[in-house]
């Protein structure tokens, strides 16, 4: 009887340590996703002095282009339009060039 009463011991103190383990684990996790997402992306410009990196909410008008979009948001001291553009539509899941009045999309923009 002894040896029945060591091991539900022994299970319990193992299962124990794997709720402790996986709450380790969970704690870890959040405080790193919230790391990575809070991090903010830097890109240097053309002068070697350091951007940040922002998004914001765009309303799209009828008669915007990507191609204007690009003309008026991206920094072209850290990008050139064809790589804003297809940031643009990577984030946004567009296909092609074609952008509809109303719609939101995400438009990133450099600033100081």
């Amino acid at each position: 009887m002894r040896t029945s009463a060591k091991k539900v011991s022994y299970t319990s103190s193992f299962r124990k340590m794997l709720l402790f383990i996986c709450l380790l684990l969970t704690v870890l996790f959040v405080i790193l996703s919230r790391v990575l997402i809070t991090a903010e992306a830097v890109a240097p410009d053309e002068t070697g002095e350091c951007q940040q990196k922002y998004y914001m909410s765009y309303e799209v008008q009828d008669g915007d282009t990507l191609w204007d979009l690009a003309g008026e948001y991206n920094d072209f001291s850290v990008q050139d339009s064809s790589t804003y553009i297809a940031e643009v539509r990577s984030m946004n899941h567009i296909d092609g060039d074609t952008i509809h009045a109303g719609d939101y999309i995400v438009l990133p923009y450099f600033g100081k």
